[in-house]
């Protein structure tokens, strides 16, 4: 009985960046990731952004994004049920194998789940955050301010004060405001 490869959890941007291995089937292809890690299956983790699902139901694209890129995701046949599982909007993870065709990686769908919570687009970038650091990968951190912008609370006093300033009873047109406090 053969083996079945484990899905390797992946960003987008590793499958369009990578390179395709073929091997002797049409399905017989491995992923290699700029890494170097090597994938016969992968899961990814992202937004479903379109959708399109032909009149016969023999055929589905899902095009997803996980903020590093996009890719589509393709089912054919009766895998075309799991893809009717998602809507434009919805976060989901999808298993399958990488393939190209006319020079585009997709994958080819095998598994869809729907992601209800997302903290767990948090927890995937954690930890494909952290399996890179380990490969010697270069991991981006993108800071973010907790609490209020103190530039952002004295244009909004200044606003305020603008208009406090200007308002005859009738209001303050936008463009003065904009004027006056050199927005």
């Amino acid at each position: 009985m053969p083996t079945r490869d484990t899905a390797l959890k992946v960003r987008i941007k590793d499958i369009t960046a990578g390179e395709l291995k073929k091997g002797e089937g049409d399905w017989d292809t491995h992923l290699l990731t700029p890494l170097n890690e090597e994938a016969g299956r992968v899961r990814v983790l992202g937004t479903v952004v379109s959708r399109f699902m032909r009149e016969d139901g023999k055929y589905a694209v899902l095009t997803l994004d996980d903020a590093t890129d996009t890719i589509t995701t393709r089912a054919f046949n009766e895998d075309v049920l799991l893809a009717e599982k998602a809507a434009e909007g919805d976060i989901v993870d999808v298993i399958g194998r990488v393939a190209e065709y006319e020079g585009e990686k997709y994958i080819g769908i095998e598994s869809v789940f729907k992601i209800d919570d997302p903290n767990w687009e948090t927890v995937r970038k954690l930890e494909l955050a952290l399996k890179i650091k380990d490969l010697g990968g270069d991991v981006e951190v993108k800071e973010e301010k907790a609490g209020p912008d103190p530039e952002s609370d004295s244009q909004k006093l200044k606003v305020k004060e603008t208009i406090d300033r200007l308002d005859e009873g009738s209001g303050v047109k936008y463009l003065y405001i904009i004027e006056e406090c050199g927005l």
